[in-house]
């Protein structure tokens, strides 16, 4: 994949691929700042659908969803020559994302079918295909502009319904495309299933890793329950499917939740400048003298600081020779590794923390390591996103009270 791509004359950076569809290859892009869907018109073959100029047909496609009244992302440039689209880029789960994740589309099927009627209404079919379809702020938005003339066997009621829950249908093409979207468990979760993080309980379908966070994966079968009311109290645990967060709720209607928020794993960053240190602080990468000192914990999951060195990343920030502020590897595995970001609180303000997150973003890039950012609050969420991190999910993270 080239790094940079010319559309009407303005140079885009492509960031990561989104995705690869029968007419053409959509990457996410940036230029002065901001993000942007950038597509590339292919013509490779498609043997159960016939194309004509594909540009002229995205850009009619477009007015016809306007005029319809099809919620869909702006078009802002054309590049009729370079067969290049530009549209505003929406972040947000897909509700292919959703269905796959066991989460509830529910809320979201109104709003599909009044898109169907609007699109009926106007003599079309959209693609009803779920990973078309992203959720932003309680609205789902038709990101593909592809429509064709209304045919009753392809409106979402007779075929496009068939894929938003785990259907037969949905089953099969999840084992068509195994090598296709999966849900992206966190780091954490994975180092504890491959033994080098934390540890892992089976439960018939249902499963526990305590890993920082309490995990509960599959189905919340019955000597689970038990072990999670007996053991994980006053704990923060983390339901990855709908099942387990249903029994949860059920089970302890007074449990304390709070919202986190996990960004999608990247190993390209936006880098700002930003402001020079205060005086009176100095940054540095983290040498094997900081390394040895487990700022905040810092570098305790590595076995050495050759270990570390190879494998994880960091910068700390000092302040009368003491280390105040570390952007640390909180482990590594397989070329990525979880972010940890820690100021002592007297020394918070002062842009500790986004200077050492730039130092080691930058080694990472350099390296090529993936870096995952699950950011506890907006703080961090907002400061994720200044270094081009967005958002893969929500989630909830609940305390369960104590027995009484």
């Amino acid at each position: 994949m080239e790094d940079m791509l010319t559309v009407c004359g303005v140079e885009y950076r492509l960031v990561r691929l989104l995705g690869h569809g029968k007419g053409g290859y959509s990457y996410l892009a940036e230029a002065d700042g901001k993000q942007v869907v950038l597509k590339q018109i292919h013509h490779e073959p498609c043997d159960y659908y016939h194309f004509g100029n594909k540009i002229e047909a995205e850009c009619r496609d477009y007015k016809r969803l306007l005029d319809a009244g099809i919620r869909i992302p702006k078009m802002i440039a054309v590049d009729t020559e370079a067969e290049r689209i530009v549209k505003e880029y929406l972040a947000g789960d897909t509700i292919f994302d959703y269905v796959r994740d066991g989460r509830s589309v529910q809320p979201y099927l109104a709003q599909v079918r009044e898109m169907a009627a609007f699109a009926k209404a106007a003599g079309l079919n959209i693609d009803y295909f779920p990973t078309n379809f992203v959720v932003q702020d309680g609205l789902i938005w038709y990101v593909d502009y592809e429509c064709n003339e209304y045919m009753e066997e392809w409106n979402f009621e007779n075929w496009g319904i068939k894929y938003w829950s785990r259907t037969e249908a949905f089953e099969d093409y999840l084992k068509a495309h195994a090598d296709g979207p999966k849900r992206n468990d966190p780091l954490l979760y994975r180092a504890a299933r491959k033994g080098i993080f934390g540890k892992r309980m089976e439960f018939g379908k249902g499963s526990i890793t305590d890993a920082l966070f309490v995990y509960l994966d599959g189905d919340p079968e019955p000597d689970a329950i038990h072990e999670v009311d007996a053991h994980y109290r006053n704990r923060p645990v983390v339901c990855l499917t709908e099942a387990w967060k249903e029994q949860i709720e059920v089970q302890y209607p007074d449990a304390t939740v709070y919202h986190r928020f996990m960004m999608k794993p990247a190993n390209r960053f936006t880098l700002p400048k930003l402001p020079a240190l205060p005086e009176g602080y100095r940054l540095a990468g983290m040498d094997e003298a900081a390394f040895e000192t487990h700022p905040f914990s810092h570098g305790a999951n590595y076995a050495s600081w050759d270990a570390f060195r190879a494998e994880g990343s960091g910068a700390v920030a000092y302040c009368d020779g003491r280390i105040v502020a570390s952007a640390s590897s909180f482990l590594s595995l397989e070329g990525e590794v979880e972010m940890d970001l820690s100021t002592e609180e007297a020394h918070r303000g002062k842009g500790l923390a986004a200077a050492c997150a730039a130092r080691m973003l930058r080694d990472c890039m350099e390296r090529g390591i993936t870096v995952h950012w699950d950011a506890q609050n907006d703080i961090s969420r907002h400061l994720a996103e200044k270094f081009g991190f967005e958002i893969e999910t929500e989630y909830p993270v609940y305390w369960l009270p104590d027995s009484k």
